[in-house]
């Protein structure tokens, strides 16, 4: 890899049932405009050339299906779910995509606030804004390996939304 080849994709699951609906926070499953805005972050990733070579993906229902649909507009094969990723601290999304993705270029995580857009803030503080649901934000590093991949080699923050 070449310097400032590495990128995280931090994506924020699409909409999902009001919380309070009966079900445990983490059962929650996306709506249908949910699922649409999924398909449509997808198409403006595959847009911009924007492809995953490795997609973590929180193991709560809505992120699931969230990353199973962006990834089927861009053709990726399976995403993997870590159960830890669901109410993760930043720290933790980081390191597991670090240690997961050591050889690949560009990692996609798929997660709920707060720990995603903390995440963003942590890298990249002036750049960094919350993430609504169904976007994304595209950190690229200035960096050779995901070791180095941290707060000070961010190069720059680019934003999706739907």
């Amino acid at each position: 890899m070449t310097e400032t080849t590495l990128r995280l994709v931090l994506i924020r699951h699409a909409k999902a049932e009001a919380a309070g609906s009966g079900l445990r926070d983490f059962d929650r499953i996306l709506i249908p405009r949910g699922m649409a805005a999924a398909q449509a972050l997808g198409s403006k990733l595959k847009a911009a050339g924007v492809l995953p070579d490795l997609f973590l993906t929180s193991a709560a229902p809505r992120a699931v299906l969230t990353a199973e649909l962006v990834a089927g507009v861009l053709g990726f094969g399976a995403v993997r779910p870590v159960d830890g990723l669901y109410d993760a601290e930043p720290e933790f999304i980081l390191e597991t995509a670090r240690t997961a993705g050591l050889d690949r270029g560009t990692i996609f995580v798929c997660g709920h606030n707060p720990g995603i857009s903390e995440l963003l803030f942590f890298l990249a503080p002036s750049l960094a804004r919350e993430l609504p649901t169904a976007s994304c934000a595209i950190v690229a590093f200035s960096a050779s390996v995901w070791a180095l991949a941290d707060q000070g080699c961010v190069g720059s923050v680019e934003y999706f939304e739907t």
